[in-house]
């Protein structure tokens, strides 16, 4: 989570320093000066942990583009972040790269107070238990040379895997 607070204060620093062209030289890029060339620099080194943040919450970080029907083309997917400082081509405003940003950051927070829950919950640390205690076999396979998972996922595999089990203990699905 810290990476996207720096993401979105580096961006703040990178878009409100840059100058677009004029109306008379529109699709030229925008001009940087020293304030969002080593923003640039910064958002370009975590960018691989912003990516590998954004996908493990689940937050997408593309947009579909539609060109103007007078201008014609083919619609397509744009990865904002990937293409953060080429945005101007396709004339997206800033602000979603924002958006996409504070959603990600509001994505985890609510997973943070969750887990914060669970970690005093003693039930949760006693279904952690089980389900690594019901996979053990599989996982004694795997050491001899045998393909564990694929043992797992067969129809013996699945009569012991920890979620039929724990479907059975408890009456729901809990997930690992």
């Amino acid at each position: 989570m810290a990476q996207l607070i720096l993401f979105r204060r580096l961006g703040s620093e990178y878009f409100s320093n840059i100058q677009y062209a004029s109306w008379m030289a529109d699709g030229a890029p925008p001009r940087e000066n020293d304030k969002s060339m080593d923003a640039r620099r910064q958002i370009n080194r975590i960018m691989d942990d912003l990516i590998l943040s954004f996908d493990l919450v689940g937050i997408s970080h593309v947009v579909t583009y539609t060109p103007p029907p007078i201008i014609g083309g083919y619609v397509q997917n744009i990865d904002v972040l990937l293409n953060l400082f080429d945005i101007w081509r396709w004339q997206l405003d800033p602000n979603t790269v924002k958006d996409f940003t504070e959603r990600a950051i509001g994505a985890y927070e609510r997973e943070f107070y969750r887990l914060r829950r669970k970690v005093f919950n003693p039930l949760y640390w006693l279904g952690i238990f089980f389900v690594w205690f019901l996979r053990l076999p599989f996982r004694f396979l795997t050491a001899a040379g045998f393909n564990g998972t694929k043992i797992e996922g067969s129809l013996f595999g699945s009569k012991r895997s920890p979620e039929t089990a724990l479907t059975k203990v408890f009456g729901s699905e809990v997930s690992t």
